[in-house]
């Protein structure tokens, strides 16, 4: 958030994203990252992209298109470690509900399109303090839950 609020749009860790190892290292971390903590791939993924070049659009984009490829094998890996947990929720698999994964496909279904489009639409500066505040509130809610337990 920190980055996109303040930050310098010239600011680079590289001109070009890593190729070989390096980069199914960094992918590798990004996925790991995002589905410990269950914000997807655009947080950790678009910061990472606007920092190799990529324009504010671009890497949003691109980073939502993340999401699949994170959440499909976090949530085999939530099926697999809440297998046998007693006490969960009707209708689950491990730690996966999936009446919960039906309605958030449903609703994710109907307003990515939605989304993809309004943020086209937007100014890169804006896209950017917007992308900001998500991720600022985004970071509040996983220190609030954090420090309530």
């Amino acid at each position: 958030a920190g980055q996109f609020t303040f930050g310098d749009t010239s600011w680079r860790v590289g001109e070009r994203l890593p190729v070989g190892g390096a980069r199914a290292a960094l992918g590798g971390t990004l996925g790991l990252l995002s589905a410990l903590m269950g914000v997807g791939g655009g947080a950790f993924g678009a910061t990472l992209l606007t920092l190799f070049g990529r324009p504010i659009h671009q890497a949003v984009a691109t980073a939502a298109g993340f999401g699949a490829f994170i959440a499909i094998p976090a949530a085999l890996g939530y099926v697999l470690i809440g297998w046998g947990v007693p006490g969960r929720a009707p209708l689950s698999l491990g730690y996966v509900n999936l009446l919960g994964f039906a309605l958030l496909s449903v609703c994710t279904a109907i307003t990515a399109p939605m989304g993809a489009r309004l943020a086209h639409r937007l100014d890169a500066l804006l896209l950017r303090r917007l992308f900001a505040a998500f991720l600022a509130a985004t970071a509040l809610n996983l220190l609030r839950e954090a420090f309530s337990r």
